[in-house]
């Protein structure tokens, strides 16, 4: 009860539109308890930390540790 009509159809019309495309987004989280979403979100950005990708040099210097014993 606190926003117009016209402001509630923008919002719906934005929706619609952002809908089109949500087959393609990596994540979808859904805000229907603050809480619940922050803790999706948290998640995802830990999650992505921790992808392969995100780690190449992590992996590199592990790989290099290793080499060096192996030379012992």
């Amino acid at each position: 009860g606190t926003e117009s009509e016209e402001t509630i159809l923008k919002r719906l019309r934005k929706a619609t539109e952002e809908a089109e495309d949500m087959d393609k987004y990596d994540y979808v989280i859904v805000n229907d308890d603050l809480e619940e979403c922050i803790n999706t979100v948290d998640s995802v950005i830990r999650s992505y930390s921790c992808r392969r990708e995100n780690q190449m040099e992590y992996i590199a210097g592990i790989k290099e540790e290793l080499a060096d014993i192996d030379k012992l």
